[in-house]
């Protein structure tokens, strides 16, 4: 791991969000404009509810350790030096939103998670395994949906944004994330296509194809565009069902007191 991404793993500093964004896209083939902003680390943890007690807990110890990178546009003397507190709110187009995202599990499971990510960040990474490990031993439970939010201060998550859009036009997604994730500090040093190649793609030519095609950068500079819109400032963030939790989910206690009041028709907060 490079020097650069231990002091990224440590503490995130963003810096302010170029106009071009996406723009740029059009005339490179695998890289793309950055989605600058500014944020700070703070804690986040994270697991499941109801029937996935046993999971939650099971997690626990990783989750505690797991922080969200905070992306704000106020001033620097404007920011809090501790993670603001948790809150929800409802989302009421929630469900055309998880529509464009990627999806794990049971389509007809009664509680969706869906997860603002960023495929560089470490946070993101330890959240991935967690709930990855509890959709595997309770799939009916719920389904989890996968949102880009790629963060400036990851220079290649935008491309591994381009990259998951692209790969889960030939295989199945979840190899995608399990592939980048267990080898997160390589994305610096190797390519998407090879990476791709080792999830599970057969044609790396078709996939390098889709990775310069201008449809594909919209989506997601569109995705990103719309999470801004609804107040997304972290990764990972959580919708569950029509609930956006503000502030990040703290402690695998909270979140499984999340799903589980959502599971009961209740605020989750």
């Amino acid at each position: 791991m490079s020097a650069r991404t231990r002091r990224t793993n440590e503490r995130c500093s963003y810096s302010r969000r170029q106009p071009q964004r996406l723009a740029a896209f059009r005339s490179r083939s695998t890289r793309v404009g950055e989605l600058p902003a500014r944020s700070i680390c703070m804690p986040q943890g994270s697991s499941n509810a109801g029937a996935l007690q046993t999971y939650v807990l099971t997690g626990a110890a990783v989750l505690m350790a797991i922080s969200v990178a905070y992306r704000t546009f106020a001033p620097v003397t404007q920011r809090q030096s501790g993670p603001p507190p948790m809150s929800a709110r409802p989302v009421p187009e929630w469900k055309s939103l998880v529509a464009r995202g990627l999806s794990l599990g049971d389509s007809t499971a009664p509680i969706t998670v869906a997860v603002f990510t960023d495929l560089q960040c470490p946070f993101c990474m330890a959240f991935h395994r967690s709930l990855d490990s509890a959709l595997k031993n309770s799939p009916s439970s719920f389904r989890v949906v996968y949102l880009p939010f790629p963060l400036s201060v990851h220079p290649h998550a935008t491309t591994a944004a381009l990259a998951t859009e692209c790969f889960a036009r030939q295989a199945q997604v979840a190899e995608w994330f399990t592939t980048v994730y267990a080898q997160q500090e390589m994305i610096e040093s190797k390519s998407m296509a090879t990476f791709a190649l080792e999830a599970g793609v057969s044609d790396t030519a078709e996939f390098s194809k889709c990775m310069s095609t201008p449809s594909v950068a919209e989506k997601v500079r569109v995705l990103v565009r719309d999470a801004e819109r609804l107040g997304v400032k972290a990764t990972p963030t959580l919708l569950v069902n029509q609930w956006l939790i503000d502030g990040g989910v703290q402690s695998p206690y909270d979140l499984q007191r999340v799903i589980a009041n959502v599971a009961q028709n209740k605020r989750p907060l």
